[in-house]
């Protein structure tokens, strides 16, 4: 995503004086510094990207030189340049595997097998990172953009939903990763143990990019693959930063709800009354323009999205530097990198000679 691709791309992102004095200097430059960050990763990346998922092609034929021939009927359909792998299931059922977009590159069966079904992986796990990358771009920006011009309960939902993609992000990278570097432990693997791990690798890949909710309020049941509760993901997170990160989100969720929370936005100024008989408040759309005989009342919901911003931004780039590195470890070590037709390209420079290896090694 580069200049022009995002309608938020060319805002300023400059603060008014009212508003600045209301956030505090420090809050505007953190969001500044770390809206231009962002936007530095994100023109790192493609504007455009794909990602391919191997399906299961069910053999109906038992006889494997049948269902075989088949299969490759039924593939020559659509050209001659397919690689596929047959497998067997339980009670005799047999599948098929096959890629238009993979080409093997080794001299033995079992290991051009056994690239190939990491191959997808590598596919969806760039495809899941990038989307991460612009969904978090695009929520970032609208939250600036709204608070700039003091409309807070928008930058509040913003926030709030911003900061629910960098914790599921950082959460299931981190699951994902672990299972990798076990992977990898084990030394070069043999045919079953590839198996066994796409098989365990992809519920989490799977559950991370296509996990749902849709349907239970409704009543239609829950659906094939139900979704981790974002508040168990939050959880998660909030014990790998720091700050009262759960704090900050419990007000994006009042502000966002018709709560105390969404009222206290259009709030100039309150007091009790001095013998304790009324409370009254002055009322403003736009509290950071309004004039008032008395200090106006602390913005908290304000404060909360400029501080949800900062921090989160801070946690998926962090984040962002180490999953580039899965990513390209994965490709690289399982040879998928070097076996498409299509390779995707990063504008990224290499890493400096004073930085940290992604992976923790030091």
């Amino acid at each position: 995503m580069r200049t022009g691709s995002n309608p938020y791309r060319g805002h300023p992102m400059k603060f008014s004086q009212n508003i600045a004095e209301m956030l505090g200097s420090s809050r505007v430059n953190g969001i500044q510094e770390r809206i231009g960050a962002l936007r530095a990763c994100v023109d790192s990346e493609p504007e455009h990207a794909s990602w391919v998922k191997h399906l299961q092609i069910p053999l109906i034929d038992s006889d494997p030189e049948v269902a075989l021939e088949q299969l490759v009927a039924r593939l020559r359909k659509s050209g001659p340049d397919w690689f596929f792998a047959t497998f067997s299931q339980d009670k005799g059922k047999r599948f098929a595997y096959a890629s238009d977009l993979y080409r093997p590159r080794h001299s033995s069966v079992s290991a051009n097998v056994a690239e190939f079904l990491l191959f997808d992986i590598h596919s969806s796990l760039a495809g899941w990172c990038i989307s991460h990358l612009w969904r978090a771009a695009d929520l970032a920006e609208a939250t600036c953009v709204s608070l700039t011009d003091w409309r807070v309960l928008p930058a509040a939902a913003s926030a709030r939903a911003l900061l629910e993609g960098v914790a599921a992000f950082v959460v299931e990278s981190e699951q994902m990763l672990a299972k990798w570097l076990d992977f990898k432990r084990l030394g070069e693997p043999d045919l079953e143990a590839t198996i066994v791990f796409r098989e365990k690798f992809n519920e989490k890949l799977l559950q991370a990019q296509f996990g749902s909710r849709l349907g239970e309020r409704a009543g239609n049941g829950p659906t094939h693959l139900k979704r981790t509760n974002v508040l168990t993901l939050l959880d998660k997170f909030s014990k790998r930063v720091d700050g009262d990160i759960l704090t900050h989100y419990e007000w994006l969720c009042d502000a966002v709800h018709p709560s105390f929370g969404s009222n206290t936005v259009y709030v100039a100024t309150q007091g009790v009354h001095e013998i304790g008989a009324t409370l009254a408040a002055d009322l403003a759309r736009r509290t950071d323009r309004a004039s008032t005989r008395i200090p106006k009342i602390n913005p908290d919901v304000a404060w909360a999205v400029a501080d949800v911003l900062i921090l989160g931004i801070d946690a998926f780039l962090n984040e962002m530097t180490r999953v580039r590195w899965f990513i390209d470890d994965f490709g690289l070590t399982t040879g998928a990198s070097f076996s498409s037709r299509h390779i995707p390209q990063r504008n990224s420079p290499g890493p400096r000679k004073t930085e940290n290896c992604p992976c923790g090694s030091g």
